[in-house]
């Protein structure tokens, strides 16, 4: 079904999945407090 859902947005030129993907993810991140391999320091 979601994948329904992105599909009719990316076919209007809304929303690719690329960005559905990373919306999810930054959702799904805040919500646990995540780090980002990228953010980590050295």
């Amino acid at each position: 079904m979601i994948t329904s859902l992105v599909e009719i947005l990316e076919e209007k030129g809304i929303l690719t999945q690329e960005e559905w993907g990373v919306r999810i993810r930054k959702k799904i991140e805040d919500v646990k407090g995540l780090t980002k391999f990228e953010e980590l320091e050295d």
